[in-house]
């Protein structure tokens, strides 16, 4: 899910956003509840609030680095995305012009890739075990 926020996110509005767009989301993909969060590094997604929320909803956490791209769906998502805006350079203009075609960008990425992405992590875990935490060729 793709969610534009206008203004700051603190604790308080990570959270509103985690329970009135997250919850719908692992709801629908996650029926049994085998889901997990991945934290992107921002802060407000490890402030006390929202760690508080998260295991009072009862809600997975990953323990790896959300910083490494080897290892992050997300940053495999948002790669695709990036080259696909790339050719969009110059004939989208800011605002709600971007927006929409992020989220266009964002849906198109289909579940099949995704699946892809998530069924590459243990060559990803091995190849990032094997380079010993440095860049790998994911």
């Amino acid at each position: 899910v793709l969610l534009p926020v206008e203004g700051g996110v603190d604790s308080g509005k990570c959270c509103q956003i985690l329970r009135d767009d997250l919850v719908p989301v692992l709801d629908w993909f996650c029926p049994d509840g085998d889901c997990v969060f991945v934290r992107d590094g921002a802060p407000v997604h490890a402030s006390v609030e929202a760690r508080r929320w998260m295991g009072d909803c009862h809600i997975s956490v990953s323990e790896w680095s959300p910083q490494s791209p080897d290892l992050n769906i997300a940053e495999g998502i948002w790669r695709m995305v990036r080259v696909g805006l790339a050719g969009d350079v110059g004939s989208i203009a800011a605002g709600s012009g971007l927006v929409r075609r992020l989220q266009s960008l964002w849906r198109g990425v289909g579940v099949e890739r995704v699946q892809e992405l998530c069924c590459s992590l243990l060559r990803r875990v091995a190849a990032v075990m094997g380079s010993k935490g440095t860049m790998s060729k994911y």
